[in-house]
């Protein structure tokens, strides 16, 4: 395209040069056989007169022999305007030479409807006739665009020739009286530069429509349909169509000039406006075209109903607001710095200037020369070069800004394509070029074995809250490179592209979570791979930061290929849950196995076996109780679910309870055994044995936005005081939303349970964040318990715990108390509630009370035996 433009540009400087010297020339050559409408020559004396036929009504024979209404034209060119009246002109001859004359009487008015002529010599008709654009082009004695009429001029003899001319447009009459040989010589030039004058609006028309046809941007099509129209209004005027292409079709000629000058008005403007981007930078502008703009249509669509006059009266009453908006317009919008306006400012300015000279010349104000002669050819085709140039620029600038742009675009897609197969923080690739490697492996061979390996920083997020995000993501980033640098060196380790000419096998596959691609070899077995072991050393090692050494705590999923899965989907399920196991069991690694998996089938149809089961009132509730070590006797116990398959026969809660909180049958769950545990614990009390019941609920619980008002619900349902019910649920629970943990359970508080953090010491929290919650008991795990005989660093840990509680007014449970010794120590400790099988093991309610019966016996029993004085 570039080449076309300045191709273009080329042609158009070569065609401005060549028609200059052109007009030079023809200037130069025509200067001798320019005519007069009175001959220089002493021996012709012609003279112009005219008549005005106001009605129309006068014939020949009337204006012939009543010559008192003739009156003397001031000026040849005999121009009277718009008016209704027919014109009758006479001019008078006189051979005063001693030999014969030829001459050629010219009437340069080719666009006239209809001239009756009448040739007298010594007062006698000799001839007469009609032509016209009325009439076909063969009536006319010459056949020129022109009417010419051949004189043979006797000598010492006087002639007249008197022409009645009728036309709906303006009335004019420029006659010119030639020299045979000087006519053809003039005549030569005039349709030379009338050639030319046509090829370049031609050609500017055909390199336009091409332009057109290219871009499909409707501004060039309106240019094209501007000059199209302007040069079927001048080849019409100058008599050259008819001539040529419909001699025999007169009713065309006049049907062309009525529509194509409205037409050229109409596109014009059209053009201008989407040329010039109007509407975007002057709405009083944009407003004035559009008016003008309908003005124009609606003197086309008139047409039909409008006189031959009328219609050409609208269309210039049209052309005079159109021609000075046009000559506005570039003025006006160079000045506010359009750069379209300015070679604009020049065409209009170029064509207003020679239409003005041609107006001027044809009224007699100002004198014959080749400037004022052809001025609105020039001037127009000087318009029509121009405004390609600035076509021509235009486009080549737009082009230029389209490259631009799209070298913009290329480097924002290709921002974009980074951002999308790119981690914005480590610059590793994401989890898109990493499925689409496995993709291809996957495709590639079934018989090659691989490992998708995901290694997890599971302690990143309290470093992050710790450092701050700048500076966590520079230590992610110094991760990211340790771990790239090193998972390429691995044997076997797949490349997911090429950086530099280096190799990047390692991927962020989603937010702290990264992967790797490891071929398996045959010489060993995954779970024995000396490869694994390398990573697992690796990624044990601190990092070094800022004179920090940070422990990220990372894990690793494995899941092979195809021994485990052979889809994407599969495999990165799979991988995930081997990772999430490793986290849960605070295991460096994890190969999966498909007893992680919540979701393989027997688990699925335990689900819908559990749901059904909570409907159908199939599960059970056991109940430990819990001993108040200094009131030695029985003031709570725990709530336990149970479910006894009948197929599979008991389910553990650790199982079946993790697969409700991750299907969402937790939240039936939970209010199935709310509910039913209400139900014991009013019969429990109705027994005589005031207790509160410990329920467990589970973190989705919090999650749910009415949760507090249905346990109030429920407690009102079975006349239940809320002080005696608590609601336990684990440290780690809280961490997941710990804001939206602590509203919820301000809301149960409201309520009035009380609430228990099971689980203490198995997360990452702490007292100084325990204390910001409204909870009355923490419950330490039984992992600190179950070396509490063996291990005084754990005694001290709990002692520490123990003290710190009570100064914060919290009631502390030790779970897993399985011997005397574990009671003796909780004892001398200060807990405050213990519970484990050394006690009692979770039983059902009816056990339950028939223990606590016999519990209450057994006291008895033992205060009597003390006797009176001891008791």
């Amino acid at each position: 395209m570039s080449k076309i433009i300045h191709c273009a540009l080329r042609s158009w400087l070569t065609l401005s040069v060549w028609l200059l010297l052109a007009v030079g020339q023809s200037s130069h050559a025509s200067e001798h056989p320019v005519p007069d409408p009175v001959d220089g020559r002493a021996e012709i004396t012609p003279t112009l007169y005219y008549l005005e036929d106001a009605q129309g009504t006068l014939n020949f024979e009337a204006v012939r022999k009543d010559p008192r209404h003739w009156q003397k034209s001031p000026r040849a060119t005999g121009n009277f305007g718009y008016l209704s009246s027919v014109f009758w002109f006479r001019i008078g001859l006189t051979n005063a030479t001693s030999t014969e004359l030829s001459k050629l009487l010219e009437v340069r008015a080719p666009y006239l409807d209809q001239i009756d002529y009448y040739l007298l010599h010594n007062d006698q008709l000799v001839q007469s006739g009609k032509m016209g654009d009325h009439f076909p082009f063969s009536q006319r004695l010459v056949a020129h665009p022109n009417y010419l009429f051949p004189l043979e001029l006797k000598p010492q003899d006087s002639y007249s020739l008197i022409f009645r001319v009728q036309e709906d447009g303006p009335i004019e009459f420029p006659v010119s009286l030639w020299n045979e040989q000087d006519f053809q010589y003039g005549d030569a030039v005039a349709m030379q530069l009338h050639s030319m004058y046509y090829g370049i609006l031609l050609f500017v028309i055909v390199f336009n429509l091409f332009i057109y046809f290219s871009l499909r941007e409707k501004t060039y099509l309106y240019y094209v349909l501007f000059i199209a129209s302007m040069l079927l209004v001048q080849s019409t005027l100058h008599g050259r169509s008819f001539q040529y292409l419909w001699p025999n079709l007169p009713a065309l000629q006049l049907w062309l000039i009525l529509v194509c000058v409205p037409s050229t008005i109409v596109f014009g403007l059209l053009f201008a406006r989407h040329f010039l981007h109007i509407d975007h930078h002057n709405r009083v502008l944009a407003w004035c075209y559009q008016w003008v703009t309908g003005a124009g249509i609606l003197s086309l669509a008139l047409l039909p109903f409008l006189s031959t006059k009328s219609s050409l009266i609208f269309s210039a009453l049209v052309a005079v607001p159109a021609s000075l908006l046009l000559v506005i317009s570039g003025p006006l919008l160079w000045w506010r710095g359009v750069r379209e306006a300015r070679l604009f400012t020049l065409a209009w300015l170029g064509l207003s200037v020679g239409f003005l000279s041609a107006v001027l010349y044809r009224h007699g104000l100002i004198p014959a020369s080749f400037l004022t002669r052809y001025g609105l050819e020039l001037s127009s085709a000087l318009e029509a070069i121009l405004l390609s140039i600035a076509i021509v620029d235009r486009i080549y600038r737009e082009r230029i800004k389209r490259i631009k742009e799209i070298k913009q675009r290329l480097r924002t897609e290709r921002r974009l394509f980074e951002q999308a197969t790119r981690n914005a923080v480590t610059g590793l690739p994401n989890r898109v070029p990493f499925e689409k490697r496995l993709q291809a492996l996957i495709g590639t061979s079934e018989d090659q074995h691989f490992m998708v390996c995901l290694i997890h920083l599971s302690r990143f997020h309290e470093i992050d809250k710790t450092l701050g995000r700048e500076n966590a993501d520079r230590l992610l980033r110094q991760t990211a490179d340790r771990l790239s640098g090193f998972c390429k060196s691995l044997e076997g380790a797949i490349s997911l592209e090429t950086r530099e000419g280096q190799a990047v096998c390692l991927s962020s596959a989603e937010g702290v979570v990264m992967g790797l691609l490891l071929l398996l070899q045959d010489h060993h077995t995954s779970g024995a791979d000396p490869r694994i072991l390398q990573l697992q050393e690796e990624i044990r090692q601190n990092v070094q930061f800022d004179h920090l050494a940070l422990d990220l705590g990372a894990r690793i999923g494995i899941v092979r290929y195809p021994t485990d899965a052979v889809t994407i989907e599969e495999l990165m399920r799979k991988a995930q849950i081997a990772l999430d196991h490793a986290s849960r069991e605070q295991d460096i690694l994890a190969f999966y196995d498909k007893q992680f998996d919540v979701y393989n089938e027997r688990r699925l149809t335990l689900m819908a076996e559990l749901d059904k089961a909570i409907r159908q009132d199939k599960l059970d509730l056991h109940f430990q109780p819990q001993l108040d070590l200094q009131q030695s006797r029985i003031t709570g116990v725990e709530t336990l679910v149970r479910w006894n398959h009948p197929e599979h026969g008991f389910i553990s809660p650790d199982e079946f309870v993790t697969l409700a909180e991750r299907t969402g049958v937790i939240t039936a769950l939970t209010r199935w055994v709310i509910r039913n545990a209400l139900k014991a614990l009013k019969q429990t009390h109705e027994q005589g044995y005031p207790l509160h019941f410990s329920i467990n609920i589970s973190a989705v619980n919090l999650k749910e936005p009415a949760f507090a008002q249905q346990v109030a619900a429920l407690l009102q349902e079975f006349d239940v005081r809320p002080h005696d019910v608590m609601l336990e649920l684990t440290e780690t629970a809280m961490m997941d939303h710990p804001e939206r943990a602590q509203q919820e359970l301000c809301r149960l508080k409201e309520v009035g349970v009380q609430i228990s953090i099971d689980d203490f010491g198995t997360g990452y929290s702490s007292l100084s964040y325990i204390k910001k919650l409204p909870i009355d008991e923490i419950k330490i795990d039984k992992s600190l318990i179950f070396d509490l005989t063996s291990r005084a660093d754990d005694q001290v840990i709990v002692k520490t715990t123990l003290d710190m509680a009570h100064n914060l007014g919290y009631r502390v449970v030790a779970e897993g108390v399985e011997t005397q010794d574990m009671l003796d120590i909780l004892s001398r400790l200060e807990c405050d509630l213990v519970q484990g099988y050394f006690l009692a093991r979770p039983m059902p309610l009816p056990k339950l009370l028939d223990w606590l019966a016999e519990r209450e016996l057994a006291s008895e029993a033992a205060e009597l035996s003390l006797g009176p004085d001891r008791a």
